[in-house]
């Protein structure tokens, strides 16, 4: 006979098994019924929502950037960034990045679950259960539970690690949806801008597969990221990060153009992506590229400084284009845009080919020759004179015309007294001959010295 002791013994453990199969049972019950959610093509919120009803706790969900994918809120379950993290146009502040950020690294690195505490004096009222969504070690985001104030339980850590694996599942299914038809779109668009059609009516037909319109004109706009491989050394991403990153600008951007411009075309390569965005009437088409796009190009910006501060990236308009032979020249204009920008050093910049004036001129490789010696004939006698004196008359006659020669301005600029400038205005005058009172000569010497800017960036 056992003791009555060693039976209640045996009562407390068996109520224990129970509860245990209980817990067992509702948690392959959740998972069952979140994957048949995903199976039957429920998208990211309803499944983040039903997860909130069974856990019954608010749910976060977010990219491996830490942009809001979806959120949930159960009852009173809430704290100030839960609240603020669902209003438009929100954004982290510095100091909550830099302490929230650690544990966003541990639970990356180490491919675990993490609790973050309660940062109360910044709006995290409450702890969370911090689990990375994964697969293969590519981090997709995060599932965030919010703490009931009674502690995360070994099955809810559990149910909320299972539930990363359903939004892995579902993540992986539209990323798997978009690649292919992201892959179809980049080649009809690589192959519209490359010149090298050889059935153009072929070509045009499968463009309409993907919205393409023969008979409406398009704007070719380039977006590249300026110096990416070395904002990726700052950051130091990995790989893997850089792929996400493309992946999750890419998407982001197509939601962002097709949203103000419908039936934009987008093509991802290296760092750089090519959109063509349709002209849908007369009068969007006369100020694409003073006002529709340049408002485009402008929200373009600031959507990569949401994604990511420590990135920039220069836009060029590269025209209007109608038939495949328009969309290859306007390719190879905005390539000239991209490339003077990085000789000046320019960062950040929204460019247009239709703007560039002279140096259009300057980068016709045929032109160029013939360019430069019109230079050293104009400024010979100043560079000789700097050379051997250790002037600075070539400076001071750029400053001169960078100020739209003010005297004033031009002496400020120069941290000269106005008299001194006047001297060497007449010195500049003397030594090459001319009379800078003629606009021809003006002109000639402006010309000559972005020519002589051009020549010396070529030879870097």
């Amino acid at each position: 006979m056992r003791s009555e002791t060693e039976i209640k013994t045996l009562e407390e453990k068996l109520a224990r098994l129970e509860l245990e199969r209980q817990r067992l049972e509702s948690f392959m019950s959740a998972h069952d019924q979140l994957t048949q959610m995903v199976l039957d093509g429920h998208n990211l919120e309803s499944i983040t929502k039903r997860l909130g009803y069974l856990m019954q706790t608010s749910v976060e969900i977010e990219d491996r950037f830490h942009n809001l994918l979806a959120v949930f809120s159960w009852e009173n379950i809430a704290d100030t960034y839960h609240r603020h993290r669902q209003e438009a146009g929100f954004n982290q502040s510095s100091e909550l990045k830099q302490q929230i950020q650690p544990y966003f690294e541990q639970a990356r690195t180490e491919h675990c679950t993490v609790i973050m505490p309660i940062i109360a004096g910044l709006g995290l009222e409450r702890s969370r259960l911090l689990v990375p969504i994964s697969v293969e070690n590519e981090l997709l985001g995060y599932v965030c539970l919010l703490d009931k104030k009674g502690g995360f339980s070994r099955g809810m850590t559990r149910a909320a690690e299972h539930s990363a694996l359903i939004f892995a599942l579902l993540m992986m299914k539209g990323k798997h949806e978009a690649e292919v038809e992201r892959r179809l779109q980049a080649d009809f668009v690589e192959e519209l801008i490359g010149g090298k059609v050889l059935d153009e009516i072929s070509l045009l037909h499968r463009g309409s597969y993907f919205g393409f319109n023969p008979a409406m004109a398009y704007q070719l706009i380039v977006v590249d990221i300026d110096d990416f491989a070395a904002a990726i050394e700052k950051l130091n991403w990995d790989e893997s990060f850089v792929r996400s990153f493309k992946r999750q600008l890419f998407a982001e951007l197509s939601i962002l153009v097709n949203a103000l411009s419908p039936h934009s075309l987008l093509l991802s390569k290296s760092d750089s992506i090519t959109l063509l965005a349709p002209l849908t009437n007369g009068t969007q088409e006369k100020k694409s590229g003073e006002v529709f796009f340049e408002e485009l190009a402008n929200r373009i910006q600031r959507l990569i400084t949401r994604l990511c501060p420590d990135i920039t990236a220069s836009i060029v308009l590269g025209g209007n284009c109608r038939r495949p032979p328009d969309f290859t020249k306007a390719a190879e204009r905005a390539q000239r845009c991209l490339n003077l920008a990085r000789l000046l050093g320019q960062r950040e910049q929204i460019l247009s080919y239709d703007k560039l004036g002279i140096y259009t001129v300057l980068f016709e490789r045929e032109n160029q020759q013939t360019l430069f010696e019109f230079a050293r004939d104009q400024l010979a006698a100043l560079q000789s004179y700097d050379r051997q004196n250790g002037s600075e008359l070539i400076a001071t006659l750029r400053t001169y015309f960078d100020h739209r020669t003010a005297i004033k301005e031009t002496a400020a600029a120069c941290h000269i007294h106005v008299s001194a400038l006047k001297y060497r205005l007449r010195r500049i005058e003397e030594i090459a001959g001319l009379d800078l009172h003629q606009a021809e000569v003006c002109f000639n010497l402006q010309l000559a010295l972005k020519i002589l800017q051009i020549e010396k960036l070529l030879e870097k």
